[in-house]
């Protein structure tokens, strides 16, 4: 990082981390950073997604492994258009899940 031949930084760690090694670039403003928003991985639910689709899909990506794989889904961003019903669907489908091992 010090010699200045690194153009881009691409990293799932912390901030912290990002901010230790962009500050090692002799021309950090250039430097282009790709940052996994702190292994916070986000699904983005748009108006036209087939809704029952998107909470199957967002159920498996934030419980299964119970959330503890860094490839869990950590932040839903809904549609405002749209939350409402996902927010109901979502709620009855971890609500008819089972208790015990997977």
């Amino acid at each position: 990082m010090q010699s200045g031949k690194i153009d881009v930084l691409a990293l799932i760690g912390n901030s912290k981390s990002a901010n230790a090694l962009q500050s090692q670039h002799p021309k950090g403003n250039r430097l282009r950073m790709v940052l996994g928003l702190e292994a916070k991985n986000p699904a983005i639910v748009l108006p036209d997604a087939d809704l029952d689709l998107a909470v199957e899909e967002c159920i498996s990506g934030t419980l299964s492994f119970n959330g503890q794989r860094c490839t869990a889904l950590k932040v839903l961003y809904v549609h405002e258009s749209i939350v409402d019903e996902f927010n109901t669907l979502f709620s009855e489908k971890v609500d008819a899940l089972s208790f015990g091992n997977p």
